[in-house]
């Protein structure tokens, strides 16, 4: 039997941070974790399954929006007969084999948890160096218009501009 199940899902970066986050798994790089969102206020994230039966992929979606596709195939006896025959065993609906497709718009960017969180302290960085260049140039005009006003005070410019008329 197999069922196949769709849900809509978030960026687990934020709303406003289009990110297909993943984490390897194992050594071969074949092997991905998913990580995504359900809601887009949701605290806790959710990741895909890792396991022997799940294989996850993502692919482009044509939509604008990022959406999972889960289909799983389990086994199921097919009449009483087989059920009897099977008895003890445990077969009935245990999971053979899942796939989990995400569907991302093209603005998605994939990145692994470990270059999130260098994208993270990166931006933290320039956030500090940018506060720091604009106290540095604030602190750089203060001292030009008071080296400005000492060389030629503002009101000797205002009596200038009245005598002169």
């Amino acid at each position: 039997m197999t069922i196949t199940k769709s849900q809509r899902i978030y960026s687990a970066a934020g709303k406003n941070l289009p990110i297909n986050l993943y984490q390897p798994v194992g050594t071969s790089g074949k092997d991905n974790v998913f990580i995504y969102k359900t809601t887009p206020n949701q605290g806790k994230t959710i990741h895909t399954q890792a396991n022997e039966r799940t294989y996850s992929q993502t692919k482009i979606s044509t939509t604008n929006t990022a959406y999972l596709t889960t289909t799983e195939t389990r086994w199921r006896y097919q009449n009483g007969f087989y059920k009897f025959l099977f008895i003890g065993t445990g077969m009935q609906n245990k999971l053979i084999h899942r796939t989990n497709t995400l569907y991302y718009p093209k603005g998605y960017v994939r990145l692994t948890v470990k270059q999130a969180n260098q994208l993270k302290k990166r931006m933290n960085n320039s956030n500090q160096t940018t506060s720091a260049l604009k106290q540095q140039m604030t602190t750089y005009v203060q001292q030009k218009v008071a080296a400005a006003n000492t060389r030629d005070p503002p009101e000797n410019k205002a009596n200038q501009s009245t005598s002169a008329a």
